[in-house]
């Protein structure tokens, strides 16, 4: 199988047989109030799993928030990104769409000209 490029491989991650537990690994996004939709983690070897989601705000912006998803589906609730350096933590986890197919998109919305850094942490599903 052709590696999808740099990056976190499967075998960094887990045991093969994934028995044993998984080191959790972290995506870290600067949002900027120009843009309000990114993509991550395309063309991953393995399925991934979102376990938390927070987001610290780099300038006050009323009513921002960021939102984490699998495609267009909602992983997070809306997370607050208003208060400039206040870190808010996601309130909850959809577990129908956490896990994230290796072929999926992992995807970060933000409204309200969030500026935010997000911080998306997971585990090889």
């Amino acid at each position: 199988m052709a590696s999808a490029g740099p990056g976190i491989h499967g075998r960094h991650v887990s045991r093969e047989d994934n028995a044993g537990g998984a080191v959790p690994f972290l995506y870290k996004l600067t949002t900027v109030a120009a843009t309000a939709s990114y993509t991550l983690a395309e063309g991953r070897e393995f399925d991934i799993e979102v376990i938390d989601a927070w987001a610290v705000p780099n300038a006050a912006a009323v009513g921002g928030t960021v939102t984490v998803k699998n495609g267009t589906d909602a992983i997070t609730s809306a997370i607050v990104a208003a208060v400039d350096t206040t870190k808010t933590h996601t309130t909850l986890i959809d577990d129908d769409y956490a896990v994230v197919g290796k072929d999926d998109v992992l995807t970060v919305t933000t409204a309200n000209a969030a500026t935010a850094d997000v911080y998306i942490l997971c585990i090889k599903a």
